[in-house]
């Protein structure tokens, strides 16, 4: 926690995120969902994908860009798969729901795949694949996005990214192995809160509008582009994600797709995919969850390297981080505050978020 950080109780964090939403518009139980996104990213450290976003969601559902009250249409549905049209409704709707729908039918038949498009920016993935988690089943999602990286040997942003991957694998005894990652040296919202806080970024985060290495998280926003995670590899991987959604729902890909900001009255049109496996149908359930848990304590065993005092598992920082903040409070940078405050003030709202005494 910085100097410039205050801390805010969880909920309170979330009722004035909630209350904002309604205020423009987006129906109860949609606002408690996008609010609870919000809040639980800032609890889990994840502030690029917290409250940060809350004003752009609200100018785009004020600008018609994002459209509340759109649960989404089913075009196709088979016992294993199912394609939803989200119709420019919000990401966060859309994803649950087709989650929810890929868990049904993988506890059915095995294997469950939801494709949506026509959607937009769902936050942190990591929040949506809890809840398939918790009744035992493996979990893949990911999503595209504006064109923010370059193709590989290409000189400007072509490719939708840094695109998320999040798998989710439940463990018997501990919390579940959880890789919640962009393909991007750093996601745009990570670049996006350095920026705000006025921090630099790690050299060989990204490029700026001439095609030069730099620190500056400004320039990198301004023209210039993130890039993949090793090299021509992240590039790869970066393909087979956007594949998944946007070739194979039919939607738009690279430079087809919108930007989440500086456009408010445009959707994004972006797609989802969600995979989820039930182990019950190859190895059994329980002998998963059990061969998860020696596979974990078998890497957490590893001999280790000077200075490094303990093997960190995917999810396991985010996890403890979550807990604690649960109960201390969220610490979020002032001007983040301000700002929501000061939108809320906007919508009519009053209230000030309170911080923990």
């Amino acid at each position: 926690m910085s100097s410039s950080d205050r801390l805010i109780p969880f909920e309170a964090l979330r009722d004035l995120a909630e209350r904002m939403f309604r205020a423009v518009g987006t129906p109860p139980d949609e606002a408690a969902l996008v609010a609870d996104t919000l809040a639980c990213a800032d609890a889990r450290g994840m502030h690029s994908h917290g409250v940060l976003r809350l004003p752009v969601y609200i100018e785009k559902i004020q600008g018609g860009g994002f459209k509340p009250g759109r649960k989404g249409k089913l075009l196709r549905e088979t016992e294993s798969i199912a394609f939803i049209d989200a119709e420019d409704g919000l990401g966060q709707v859309a994803i649950d729901r087709a989650i929810d729908l890929a868990s049904l039918k993988a506890q059915r038949t095995g294997v469950g795949a939801v494709a949506v498009t026509n959607s937009n920016h769902y936050g942190e993935g990591a929040y949506y694949v809890r809840k398939p988690v918790d009744k035992g089943l493996f979990v893949l999602l990911t999503s595209n996005g504006a064109p923010n990286t370059p193709v590989w040997g290409g000189t400007g942003p072509r490719m939708t990214g840094p695109l998320p991957l999040t798998v989710g694998v439940p463990v018997k005894g501990r919390a579940p192995f959880l890789l919640d990652i962009a393909m991007g040296m750093l996601a745009r919202g990570k670049i996006l809160y350095a920026a705000e806080k006025g921090l630099p970024v790690p050299l060989g985060t990204g490029l700026d509008a001439d095609g030069e290495p730099t620190t500056d998280p400004r320039k990198i926003l301004d023209g210039g582009r993130i890039l993949p995670i090793g090299g021509y590899k992240g590039f790869g991987l970066t393909m087979v994600l956007e594949i998944l959604c946007g070739v194979l729902t039919g939607g738009a890909v690279g430079t087809g797709l919108r930007e989440l900001y500086n456009a408010p009255e445009l959707a994004q049109k972006i797609g989802h995919f969600a995979l989820v496996i039930d182990p019950a149908a190859f190895t059994g359930r329980d002998l998963f969850l059990a061969n998860m848990a020696a596979y974990l304590d078998m890497i957490k065993s590893s001999d280790r390297m000077p200075g490094v005092d303990e093997i960190i598992i995917a999810g396991e920082p985010e996890e403890q981080r979550f807990r604690e903040r649960l109960a201390t409070g969220i610490p979020l940078e002032t001007k983040v505050i301000a700002a929501m405050e000061e939108l809320a003030s906007k919508l009519g709202i009053a209230d000030r978020l309170p911080e923990v005494v």
